[in-house]
């Protein structure tokens, strides 16, 4: 079909679409469309029968199996605002279609669409690149690098910037890794893999890579500058520990939008913690930090992630998938709103805390709201199979449970809501929401050993 020709959806969002289409019946002689009335949003795919359609110049099409109306109402998001007012559930049709004989069509509704992809980027090939190394043409001598923003074991992260066709500077987050350090820790297929999730992942609550880079002794990614430092920073601050739930719902849907968008491509995170979620400069959440991210077709058995968010499964080394991720999910909604995580006491040691998550022995505190407490307990489920993600409605029981009923989700996903908290960013290349890395020495003035042939073939296609 042209409309998703169009858009060049990829593979895994394909397949969520086509979970979503659902048979209907439709007796002969039935009006399934008529023009002028308004009515759900939807595409239809005839299986079965003969329809007759009567168009807005008085032309007539008979159509049979194999054929598709409907394809025109899935632009209805784009076309919002360009004529008139519109009403986000319905469409108003330009023509009748009436069956000839007993019919059934697969039905994919707009609202569905919208589960699965930005319905406001529809027929827009640039939303919806498979791979983001598109913008190779910035070269890395173009970039100015100007502190440290993030240290880790094998690298750093700076702020970087390339000054613009207008004359200023745009930012961006370079991260650099020593290909020799990698190779020695066995971490060396891991950030090549890492590299190739990020290049697959679009979405405004996702961190975007831009490009790659490598040379003798590092890889370089670069980034999107994400600037208002950590969620870890909002949730606990010199005076509280928590925030009130109606701010946390909007970094809940955030988060919640994030997730769904790796696990419908396949992806499961594994390191979901409030470190791991950084706000832009309209206050709103975006994760990073992809080391720990796999592709997960049935189950991964690897021991990873933060304890204080570990699920049962992975703890006992069961086997695990997104649904893992769901787990880490509601302890940080427990922790964004109580101010505390729910397994953890004081003293305890990390035998003690595997051992009391194990167990899924929680408490609520009575100040939190019912809403608040069922999305909770709906994650912090023992059985992974019966957790909230993984039920029949899948991601939609999340973003659609009633604690995110008063998000906008549209909107939230064209970032048009006013957050609870937008940072204090002076300019483009403002870095006071991050610790001082000052006292560290650039890495890439230290010089590494060689690598052999083979292990510098791990990172020929980084």
């Amino acid at each position: 079909m042209k409309i998703f020709q169009d858009t060049q959806l990829d593979p895994p969002t394909l397949g969520s679409l086509s979970n979503f289409i659902v048979d209907r019946r439709f007796k002969r002689g039935q009006k399934i469309c008529v023009r002028g009335d308004v009515q759900e949003a939807a595409l239809y795919m005839i299986r079965k029968g003969k329809v007759r359609i009567t168009k807005e110049d008085g032309s007539v099409e008979v159509m049979e199996a194999g054929g598709y109306f409907g394809e025109d109402q899935l632009y209805a998001d784009v076309l919002r605002g360009k004529n008139g007012p519109y009403d986000p559930t319905t469409t108003c049709m330009k023509y009748t279609v009436e069956t000839i004989e007993s019919v059934v069509c697969g039905v994919l509704t707009l609202a569905v669409c919208r589960k699965c992809l930005d319905t406001t980027n529809m027929g827009k090939p640039h939303a919806f690149v498979l791979d983001s190394l598109v913008t190779r043409q910035i070269p890395m001598s173009e970039l100015k690098r100007h502190k440290i923003l993030g240290a880790g074991t094998f690298g750093q992260v700076w702020l970087v910037s390339r000054k613009t066709t207008a004359g200023d500077r745009k930012a961006y987050a370079l991260k650099i890794q020593s290909k020799y350090e990698l190779v020695e820790a066995g971490q060396a297929r891991a950030v090549v893999y890492e590299k190739n999730i990020m290049a697959q992942l679009h979405s405004p609550f996702i961190i975007q890579l831009i490009t790659t880079y490598k040379d003798d002794q590092f890889v370089y990614m670069l980034m999107e500058m994400i600037q208002g430092g950590e969620l870890y920073a909002i949730m606990h601050t010199s005076r509280r520990d928590g925030i009130p739930e109606p701010k946390a719902k909007f970094y809940v849907a955030g988060i919640a939008e994030g997730l769904s968008n790796m696990h419908r491509r396949g992806f499961v995170y594994r390191d979901l913690k409030p470190e791991n979620v950084l706000i832009d400069d309209k206050g709103y959440p975006v994760i990073v930090d992809f080391g720990f991210a796999k592709m997960v077709v049935d189950k991964t058995y690897t021991l990873c992630g933060t304890p204080l968010y570990l699920a049962p499964e992975v703890i006992l080394n069961r086997g695990h998938n997104g649904a893992a991720d769901n787990w880490s999910f509601g302890v940080l909604i427990y922790e964004m709103i109580c101010g505390y995580t729910p397994f953890y006491r004081s003293g305890m040691d990390q035998t003690e805390l595997f051992k009391a998550i194990v167990r899924a022995k929680y408490s609520v505190p009575s100040k939190v709201s019912r809403e608040a407490a069922q999305i909770i307990d709906g994650f912090l489920v023992k059985d992974p199979s019966m957790r909230l993600g993984s039920l029949a409605g899948g991601e939609a029981d999340i973003l659609e449970h009633s604690f995110l009923a008063s998000i906008d989700t549209e909107r939230l996903r064209r970032k048009e809501l006013e957050a609870p908290l937008v940072p204090k960013i002076k300019n483009p290349l403002d870095a006071s929401n991050f610790e001082d890395w000052s006292h560290l020495e650039d890495k890439t003035k230290k010089t590494f050993p060689p690598l052999p042939r083979e292990k510098e073939a791990i990172f020929e296609k980084f």
